[in-house]
């Protein structure tokens, strides 16, 4: 009977071990689970929009400002892994630099690659959601306090992207704190906008038309406003396929030597750069 009872308690004891491992081999796979993905944290669509407040201070230096970004087109790489976006920025720039406010307003590109890798490549403190943040919107909280001379603080939010970055540095003693104060997404809208004045010349470079799109041999590029500088096209793997220099208000490009597919279209004067997206058939 001994022998017996105790060749049960073995087994029960290697059960028990299997299904301690088993347990610590699948708890951090519901752990990330649960975090969000680089194309769950930017789910932008067009039309979205963003104000940030940003506050930066350093021995004999401080800075404020407000931006406004909103989302005005989008497209895919060929394997669909990679995602870009153009957006409208415009700046209200306060800082001890400057003795009056300085205005930006530009058009950019950002993009992000490896969509569906963890964001932070998984290396969050927490998940969670607070019906007073963001509308309830997944935060992917990240913290490296007291472990290194810089300091971070992310919050990471689906479709808001890095909704809150806190900064520090012990040794400088320079701080800034950006974060996301209003979005607008869709119906859905949270916080209070705060927006920016819009002075005439980002206006008139904004009537940037280039047509036809789709094309198949010949692109117009025309604004009353542009009357020089440099025209490139770029491929979505990053090949500039085409460069030339803008003398008129009218530019046509050939492009009938080009692939089939999508391509990023940037002209740069002396004091913008502007994109588009150019459509080859």
């Amino acid at each position: 009977m001994k022998s017996n009872k105790f060749k049960f308690y073995g087994i029960r004891y290697k059960q028990v071990v299997l299904v301690v491992v088993m347990m610590i081999m699948f708890i951090p796979n519901l752990m990330s689970q649960n975090i969000s993905t680089i194309r769950e944290i930017y789910n932008y669509k067009i039309g979205d929009i963003f104000h940030f407040d940003f506050l930066g201070n350093g021995p004999g230096y401080g800075e404020s400002s407000i931006t406004n970004i909103m989302i005005t087109d989008l497209y895919y790489s060929q394997n669909n892994d990679t995602i870009f976006y153009i957006r409208k920025v415009d700046r209200e720039i306060n800082s001890s630099e400057y003795p009056e406010t300085v205005y930006k307003h530009y058009i950019d590109t950002i993009f992000y690659t490896n969509l569906d890798s963890l964001v932070k490549n998984g290396q969050i403190d927490s998940v969670y959601s607070d019906t007073n943040l963001y509308y309830g919107r997944k935060i992917n909280y990240y913290n490296n306090s007291g472990f290194e001379q810089d300091s971070w603080t992310v919050m990471y939010v689906d479709g808001c992207g890095e909704a809150r970055i806190i900064y520090s540095n012990w040794d400088t003693s320079v701080s800034s704190d950006d974060k996301l104060i209003y979005y607008k997404k869709g119906d859905e809208e949270w916080g209070v906008p705060h927006p920016v004045s819009v002075n005439e010349v980002y206006t008139g470079l904004m009537t940037l038309n280039v047509y036809p799109i789709p094309s198949k041999n010949y692109v117009n590029i025309f604004s009353e406003n542009l009357a020089y500088g440099s025209l490139t096209v770029v491929s979505l793997t990053g090949e500039i396929v085409m460069a030339q220099n803008i003398k008129s208000n009218l530019t046509t490009i050939d492009v009938s030597k080009l692939s089939s597919g999508i391509y990023l279209l940037i002209i740069e004067t002396g004091k913008q750069k502007l994109f588009r997206k150019l459509v080859k058939n």
